[in-house]
C-alpha cells in the first residue's frame, strides 16, 4: 500500500491557473485537466481570488493578514 503525499503549489501556479480559466473559450474543467488538478480545487481558487484579491493565496497554513492586521501600533 503507498502513501499518496499532498501536492502543494505556489503562489504563482494558482494565479495562473486561474487566469488560464478568465480566458474565452475555455472552460474550468478544460484547464483543470490540462494542469492535472481537480476541477473542485480549481474553482476554490477562483472563489479565493474573487473575494480576496490582494490577500489571496498567502501559502500552505498560513491566513493572509489585512494592512491594518499587520500594523504593530506600540
Amino acid at each position: 500500500m503507498s502513501v499518496q503525499q499532498r501536492r502543494k503549489y505556489d503562489k504563482d501556479f494558482k494565479h495562473n491557473a486561474v487566469r488560464l480559466t478568465e480566458e474565452a473559450g475555455r472552460t474550468v474543467l478544460e484547464v483543470a485537466e490540462n494542469l492535472g488538478i481537480a476541477v473542485d480545487l480549481l474553482y476554490r481558487w477562483r472563489r479565493e481570488k474573487q473575494t480576496r484579491e490582494g490577500l489571496a493565496f498567502p501559502g500552505h497554513d498560513r491566513e493572509a493578514l489585512t494592512p491594518q492586521e499587520q500594523k504593530i501600533d506600540p
